[in-house]
């Protein structure tokens, strides 16, 4: 059993214009902008958890989760070295405290998704 732990990294094509990158909450529960506030995931969750904690976008002509990779977990120290703070002023301000965050763009997304975890499947034996 490893003591890695991941973020859960939420791409969803309407969250891609955001300008922090979405991360799960804790216990799958909300989400957040802040590693600070955000849920980490133990490679065991992220196996039992395919579907959920780890999916493709749907793509409706192929009736099926093909497209992109859409959520997924990440290595926790993966997102931290890209940790920085939020911004104070503007329309994206953060003043409650919400840091650090990693900012979003499509290097950031590709270098996340490069370093996604892969799950390992269940054995009907571990799952019982």
């Amino acid at each position: 059993m490893s003591d890695q732990r991941f973020f859960v990294v939420d791409f969803r094509k309407e969250w891609t214009r955001q300008p922090y990158i979405t991360l799960w909450g804790p216990d799958s529960r909300g989400y957040n902008w802040s590693l600070s506030g955000a849920g980490r995931y133990t490679a065991e969750e992220l196996d039992r958890s395919v579907g959920y904690h780890t999916r493709r976008r749907y793509v409706a002509s192929r009736g099926a989760y093909v497209g992109p990779w859409e959520r997924f977990g990440v290595p926790c120290e993966v997102l931290e070295r890209l940790g920085s703070e939020p911004d104070t002023e503007g329309r994206w301000r953060l003043d409650n405290g919400g840091r650090p965050i990693v900012r979003n763009s499509a290097a950031v997304r590709k270098l996340l998704t490069a370093n996604r975890y892969v799950p390992k499947p269940v054995t009907s034996v571990e799952a019982a």
